[in-house]
């Protein structure tokens, strides 16, 4: 087995086996998806579809219940119910199934005994994650919505691998995070007479192909740990600097872990890219601190400039990785996704609880928040009615061909009687004339008998 096919097959057992794992510790039952759809906001129980999203199958239709007007529900809507249908096209699955959806950067701290479809969390809480919909919706320059493959097409054309890079430590975004963390403006301050930064915070519009020219590329938390930027960057043939922002709410007493997206424990810290710690205090951390960070940036970037042999190595690795992450795998992994949630979601719960369930849920729903689809598709109705339409023109046809063969047989019947009939007829007109004939002749005979006699006597 080759080596790219070896990483493959690894990648493939990986998002498996976090698909299952992710999905075991949940109680699917239908008790903590009432909870789901009455979550309390404002002190008022309500549906709170500000930040959910749930898609529900029922009798064979697509239902939709979300709060309108949020472009990324809309892109999220859009891959799941393009990958449900097929899942149920396919006949892979076909009972009725609720899907709940947490549509933020945040985590749903509330309760995290509540199953939810989520695109990031702290890798110590539970969320089932996906493939999140920037694989699916990427804007680059006049390039807009186009998908992860195209995104690595485009930097392959635009020669990203092959450049003489600049030895600098690069990033580029928007000053997200400034009332919280103020990473990205606070290193851009310290860091702005050393040669070895450019940190640009809103200063000019750059292509991201454009960060192919750096050899460094820093991926610097927002207003959350995470961000949609990292799969990108790791493509981009430089070493990445990741800035691990581990939060503490309760005065250091804990942290979150690590907050990590469907693709991150595949990549590994020291062999694909770097990571380096931040820990973060509600109201305690300072901005000071992150002069810490950018002492360790600068000893990163002294060893890596002396070691350009596992620079390249690391480089290397991350973007083999890249390559595996396809549109195929990320549709892959959320149709394996919900087939084993709606799975376990019946083999829970009751087939009559869950349709009282899914009828609540729609009728507890404002009807300008639902809508609803068929999950066969038009050119499945259009063959069935189609082979209707040949199966009936096929049967009149038959019908036809059979009244045809009918009225042939009645005509010759009939032809068969009236010569039958006349054969009769003429027989019988010839033996009548044969008839007369002899009665005349033996008329004819008597009277000649007669004279005979007279005249005799």
């Amino acid at each position: 087995m080759s080596r790219s096919s070896s990483l493959k097959s690894r990648f493939i057992d990986y998002v498996r086996e976090q698909s299952i794992s992710q999905i075991e510790p949940y109680d699917l039952c239908i008790s903590n998806f009432e909870k789901i759809i009455t979550y309390p906001k404002k002190n008022h129980t309500m549906n709170n579809l500000d930040l959910f999203l749930f898609l529900l199958i029922y009798k064979g239709k697509f239902y939709i219940l979300y709060k309108k007007g949020d472009s990324r529900k809309e892109r999220i809507i859009s891959i799941f119910s393009r990958n449900i249908k097929s899942l149920y096209q396919n006949k892979k699955i076909h009972s009725n199934a609720f899907i709940p959806i947490y549509v933020s950067d945040t985590h749903f701290y509330a309760n995290n005994d509540l199953p939810f479809f989520v695109e990031a969390r702290p890798k110590n809480d539970k969320g089932i994650l996906y493939p999140d919909q920037n694989f699916y919706f990427i804007h680059m320059g006049n390039q807009q919505n186009i998908n992860y493959d195209q995104f690595k097409t485009t930097l392959h054309q635009e020669g990203c691998a092959s450049r003489v890079k600049r030895p600098v430590l690069f990033f580029r975004g928007a000053n997200t995070g400034a009332d919280k963390h103020n990473m990205r403006m606070k290193l851009k301050e310290i860091s702005a007479n050393d040669p070895k930064y450019e940190i640009h915070i809103k200063e000019q519009f750059m292509s991201m192909p454009t960060f192919c020219d750096f050899k460094y590329l820093l991926n610097l938390p927002g207003h959350q740990p995470w961000s949609y930027r990292f799969s990108k960057i790791l493509a981009m043939d430089s070493l990445v600097f990741h800035i691990n922002v581990l939060q503490s709410y309760d005065g250091g007493k804990s942290y979150n872990q690590k907050w990590i997206q469907f693709f991150d424990e595949f990549f590994v810290n020291g062999e694909d890219y770097v990571e380096l710690d931040y820990h973060w205090m509600e109201h305690r951390t300072s901005n000071s601190d992150v002069i810490k960070i950018y002492q360790q940036l600068n000893e990163l970037y002294t060893f890596y400039e002396n070691h350009p042999e596992l620079y390249k190595k690391m480089v290397q690795n991350a973007h083999r990785k890249t390559d595996l992450i396809t549109m195929d795998v990320c549709d892959y992994v959320i149709q394996f996704l919900l087939e084993h949630f709606i799975e376990k979601f019946n083999k829970t719960n009751r087939t009559e609880d869950i349709e009282r369930f899914l009828e609540r849920a729609i009728a507890s729903t404002p009807k300008d928040q639902i809508s609803i689809f068929p999950l066969h598709s038009k050119s499945d109705s259009n063959s069935k009615a189609k082979s209707d339409s040949n199966s009936k023109a096929k049967s009149e046809s038959k019908s036809k061909s059979k009244s045809k063969s009918n009225s042939k047989s009645n005509s010759k019947a009939k032809a068969n009687s009236k010569s039958k009939a006349n054969s009769k007829s003429k027989s019988e007109s010839k033996s009548n004339s044969k008839a007369k004939a002899n009665s005349k002749s033996k008329a004819k005979s008597k009277s000649k008998t007669k004279s005979r006699v007279n005249i005799k006597e």
